[in-house]
């Protein structure tokens, strides 16, 4: 099975299943991400949330997450990633 490619479309449900260990990256790099351990939002919320979306939430630049995102997983940080690659 092919491991999720992370970009600034893809759905934090699906990351945090495909990574679940990111769920503490996410906390770490921006507070407002500690809601991700209340069940009922992270069965909510996180199906329709993109990672675009989260970075404004955090207060974060998009490309900033997606680049340590991929770091921790072992995947190419280079800043050219294709935004519609999980659309």
């Amino acid at each position: 099975m092919e491991k999720l490619l992370i970009t600034p479309k893809t759905k934090i449900f699906d990351l945090l299943e495909a990574y679940p260990e990111l769920e503490e990256t996410l906390v770490a790099v921006a507070p407002a991400f500690k809601k991700l351990k209340n069940p009922v939002l992270r069965n909510t919320i996180t199906k329709v949330a993109t990672l675009t979306q989260a970075a404004m939430i955090g207060g974060l630049k998009v490309e900033e997450l997606i680049f340590k995102l991929r770091a921790e997983v072992g995947q190419s940080t280079s800043s050219d990633f294709d935004a519609d690659d999980n659309a």
